[in-house]
């Protein structure tokens, strides 16, 4: 689940045209919001029971703190979200890609909260790992955007591939760190299911985003990207 925020200014397509899509945007950050405003009532608001007694289950409660850690952790992502969609995705986003994205996002934060917000047990050393693998993965994710962002205002760097930074220990680092917040997630929710949200993100990026990505690197930047993939990991950094 993401977006690439990357370097095709003006190859058309899914890393292509600058556009800002300002409209679709907002939409995209109200749909966001309201999302978050989903998770709060059903964390602390009694949606838990009212969505449970729909299905005719019980779903009760579970640990407070662990709700408040599930809260929090969904309002980051909705502001990570926000910096990506208003200042580092510059290129046209459309319509297809947004519904796409909005029900990842839906199905991510509804997961989360149904799922982490019935857990009973106390919160612990389990959850204190996916507290700092979600900062980790998040910083890996939006702190390497940012660091190419900042790179490419340089008008001498222009036609130029980001190698530096962050993307010196992997071509996808980006890629790399939604697996490790969604891991985080996944661990301090308690629940087992959530883990097939990093495994579906890791599969979508494996077999589609990075190939079609690496295209358009290839096609666009030659032998600088040939010289970039020949000393650079692809995906996990150190690893593969």
């Amino acid at each position: 689940m993401n977006a690439s925020y990357n370097d095709g200014e003006k190859e058309p397509g899914l890393h292509g045209n600058y556009h800002r899509s300002m409209g679709r945007r907002i939409l995209w950050q109200v749909f966001h919001f309201l999302l978050v405003w989903l998770v709060y009532w059903l964390l602390f608001d009694g949606g838990l029971g009212t969505t449970s007694s729909w299905v005719g289950q019980s779903w009760p409660p579970g640990d407070f703190t662990r709700r408040i850690v599930i809260f929090l952790t969904s309002l980051i992502l909705f502001l990570r979200w926000g910096l990506t969609n208003f200042y580092l995705l510059k290129r046209r986003m459309p319509w297809v890609e947004i519904l796409v994205v909005c029900l990842e996002l839906a199905f991510i934060h509804g997961a989360f909260a149904i799922l982490g917000g019935q857990v009973a047990r106390p919160v612990g050393i389990i959850e204190f790992v996916g507290i700092g693998l979600f900062g980790i993965g998040s910083w890996l994710n939006t702190g390497s955007e940012l660091q190419r962002a900042r790179w490419k205002k340089d008008p001498q760097n222009q036609g130029r591939i980001y190698d530096r930074g962050l993307f010196r220990y992997s071509m996808h680092i980006n890629y790399f760190g939604d697996v490790v917040w969604s891991m985080g997630m996944a661990l301090i929710s308690g629940s087992p299911w959530i883990f097939l949200i990093p495994f579906y993100m890791c599969c979508g990026f494996l077999s589609l985003h990075i190939p079609r990505l690496d295209k358009h690197l290839q096609e666009r930047y030659g032998q600088q990207y040939e010289d970039y993939a020949a000393r650079t990991r692809r995906f996990v950094p150190f690893l593969y």
